[in-house]
């Protein structure tokens, strides 16, 4: 998995970089075959910080976006959503294949 951090009007930090590379980089407990995982942290105005997450599979990309006053915080709710959206997904998906074998038998 490769993982990418951007910042739009804001210098991203060895720091802030370490910090989104250890939340991101374990995405794939929650959902396999991730090809990529994009981060982009945004400065919007007045101590606002925005995140989005997307993360890219083979054929699918899910989004995750946050915004509100400390960066670190919302790198965290961001990581937290992302987790959310994949074990739900990932659910589905393996509830769609119990069904199928429980129509075959």
């Amino acid at each position: 998995m490769r993982t990418t951090i951007r910042g739009r009007h804001l210098e991203v930090t060895e720091g802030i970089r370490n910090y989104a590379e250890k939340r991101f980089g374990k995405l794939e407990t929650y959902f396999n075959n991730i090809d990529e995982t994009e981060v982009v942290l945004r400065y919007e105005d007045k101590k606002v910080y925005g995140v989005e997450v997307i993360v890219s599979t083979k054929g699918n990309k899910y989004i995750a976006k946050t915004k509100g006053g400390e960066l670190y915080t919302e790198i965290d709710k961001a990581k937290e959503k992302i987790k959310g959206v994949l074990t739900k997904e990932k659910k589905k998906i393996l509830d769609s294949k119990r069904e199928d074998k429980i129509e075959v038998e």
